[in-house]
């Protein structure tokens, strides 16, 4: 028998010895390695291949399996064939002669395609009640919150797919696909990625094996949008010029937003702490046919605020926050008397005061010992 030198020239390998290297990673492959290789890539199945073979396994075996469960399992094979073929292994040794969409749902804690549509919208039309309820009747169905948080991501993803009118191969298909494109048109892309991002910041957390359940409500509940009560008062012409600094072109009248808008404290989150110092002390004051009014109560932080930085980095958060059109006024806060009462005298602001100097303070454990005028040694 004829044989040849290993690479390694320590033993000889026989001519029908052929050395299969697999990997993940071929990027980290030594170029000395590759160029000395045949490489074959294997790449996913498609799921309408993976469905149409799970039914010959099925069939071969005499189990009777409905459509949708199968196409169910090919989704969750997620392209690998052997965990398809796994799955419905696993699912026929507990359902015996027959296997429906149900059964399936039951057998692997997962929420049915109207569960996912129904909790969905509840949680983009802010209703907290029907959300939570909707949760605990999964619960008590022994669903799997692991598994409803994957569910819920497709869920998402499907309807922003369907809001910009594409479907594809993973669609859930029928009534459900109807009901998330209608959400999608609904609540936006812009609210649905913001659930979507949510849902995933969970998965750290879920591994340090923190409560499922609690973690879920609490995102979902944090996640809402609530609608903002406005109310449009006439704008005294006194106040339509004073101190105003425009991003945007104002709108005609003022409305005054009643309660609290919990946007606006996600939007001093997204922004870098320098600048969600400067909206320290201003407020949100109007929210009104895209057009979001900031009130400063240092007229210095708004001018700081409309640099050209500051504003970009602004406007980028407002539109993730409050939507892709939304506009930004800046407008420091009028000080004005009673007519007819004499000015009162305004003391002068302390530098310490200024919120910048606070942020700077804490971030180094800093205590103010004496403020020294500029110019004085």
């Amino acid at each position: 028998m004829r044989s040849v030198t290993c690479a390694s020239g320590s033993s000889t390998c026989p001519p029908y010895v052929v050395f299969v290297l697999a990997t993940t990673e071929p990027h980290k492959i030594p170029l000395t390695v590759a160029s000395r290789c045949q490489r074959f890539d294997f790449r996913r199945i498609e799921t309408g291949a993976i469905a149409q073979r799970l039914a010959m396994i099925v069939q071969g075996e005499g189990v009777k399996v409905d459509p949708q469960s199968l196409a169910l399992l090919a989704r969750l094979a997620r392209g690998s064939m052997r965990d398809g073929i796994t799955l419905v292994d696993q699912l026929i040794s507990q359902a015996g002669d027959e296997l429906t969409i149900q059964r399936t749902h039951e057998l692997l804690g997962l929420a049915d395609p109207e569960t996912l549509v129904r909790l969905l919208g509840y949680v983009v039309d802010g209703d907290g009640a029907r959300t939570l309820a909707e949760l605990q009747r999964f619960y008590d169905a022994g669903g799997d919150v692991r598994q409803l948080v994957r569910a819920l991501l497709g869920a998402i993803r499907e309807a922003a797919l369907l809001s910009v009118g594409y479907q594809d191969a993973e669609a859930l298909g029928g009534a459900a696909s109807a009901g998330l494109e209608k959400i999608g048109r609904a609540a936006g892309r812009n609210a649905l990625l913001g659930l979507w991002r949510s849902l995933m910041e969970m998965e750290p957390e879920l591994r340090k094996g923190a409560d499922a359940r609690l973690l879920l409500e609490v995102t979902l509940l944090s996640s809402m949008i609530q609608p903002i009560p406005v109310t449009v008062p006439p704008k005294p012409a006194s106040e339509q010029a004073a101190g105003e600094r425009l991003i945007e072109p104002a709108m005609d009248a003022e409305p005054a937003v009643s309660g609290s808008d919990a946007r606006w404290e996600v939007l001093k989150q997204k922004l870098p702490k320098p600048v969600a110092s400067l909206l320290t002390d201003a407020r949100l004051t109007a929210v009104r046919d895209g057009l979001i009014r900031i009130e400063f109560r240092y007229p210095a932080h708004a001018d700081l605020m409309g640099g050209a930085r500051n504003r970009e980095t602004l406007l980028s958060a407002v539109h993730e926050v409050f939507g892709p059109d939304a506009r930004v006024e800046l407008v420091a806060e009028a000080k004005t008397a009673p007519a007819g009462a004499p000015a009162a005298p305004r003391p002068a602001p302390s530098i310490a005061d200024d919120p910048l100097v606070k942020e700077a303070m804490n971030r180094f454990d800093a205590t103010n010992v004496r403020v020294t005028p500029r110019g004085r040694a």
